[in-house]
């Protein structure tokens, strides 16, 4: 789930340059159900009522039945945002933590 919002510089930063990336976009179709939901909206409101958020850009991972796996804010480059869903996809987020999955796969 991506929470963005129009107004927010980092959210186009990421628009432009990370999710217009082929690669980015195959994996995220490939491996995720990738959902876009503006802030302000009435699905953004009730998303944020139920798991919260600080800002935009804002990402969280879910189960298949909902339950949050983890939430990360931020703008990423393309490299390191491509290692997150590395992260996710291949269940490492299962047996360890995500600094100890970049320090492995750096």
């Amino acid at each position: 789930m991506y929470i963005y919002s129009p107004s927010c510089h980092y959210c186009d930063i990421m628009d432009f340059n990370v999710f217009d990336s082929r690669k980015v976009e195959d994996m995220l179709n490939r491996q995720f159900v990738p959902v876009k939901l503006r802030k302000c909206s009435k699905e953004g409101i009730e998303f944020r009522k139920k798991y919260g958020f600080v800002g935009t850009p804002m990402f969280y991972f879910l189960e298949p039945d909902g339950k949050k796996i983890k939430a990360i804010f931020g703008a990423w480059e393309e490299k390191d945002f491509i290692k997150i869903l590395e992260y996710f996809s291949s269940g490492s987020y299962k047996t360890m933590d995500m600094n100890e999955f970049f320090m492995k796969t750096n």
